[in-house]
């Protein structure tokens, strides 16, 4: 799927990165977390894990390789 990297911007998502399966993933600031989400698309994303410290999300992001990847070190889960 083409997705251009300035609209994910747009929608709020930080440091925005296309795995090597193809799917999207990213960050995104939540009031009391940070949402790592996977499966980003113009509808949104497929599933968000939440995590206490935003520099444990981007360490998950980066070790990432699909979206059907589940990190570790998250608090909470959401489809």
């Amino acid at each position: 799927m083409s997705i251009d990297v300035d609209f994910l911007k747009r929608a709020g998502y930080l440091q925005p990165r296309q795995l090597p399966d193809g799917s999207w993933a990213g960050l995104i600031p939540l009031l009391y977390t940070t949402g790592l989400c996977l499966g980003i698309g113009e509808m949104g994303y497929r599933y968000r894990f939440c995590f206490e410290r935003r520099e444990d999300a981007m360490v998950a992001l980066e070790n990432l390789t699909s979206m059907d990847d589940e990190p570790t070190g998250w608090i909470a889960r959401r489809p």
